[in-house]
């Protein structure tokens, strides 16, 4: 039986992301910060978020956006 994994075609750019991908996990484990949070967070923020600052989006230096 050959499981769904083994069907993703592994192309350059998937080789490049993914070490990337896992950086920012690993980062966010060293900091202490949920993934998922910061995920969720940064993926709903990116699209909005000034290209200047884009550093306060990493998980060293990420801060929840408080609703109000």
């Amino acid at each position: 039986m050959m499981y769904p994994c083994n069907k993703i075609r592994r192309t350059p750019h998937l080789m490049k992301v993914t070490p990337m991908f896992y950086s920012l996990l690993a980062t966010c484990k060293y900091y202490n910060v949920n993934p998922y949070d910061w995920l969720h967070d940064i993926l709903n923020r990116i699209a909005s978020h000034r290209i200047n600052h884009i550093e306060s989006l990493l998980p060293q230096n990420w801060k929840v956006a408080v609703s109000s």
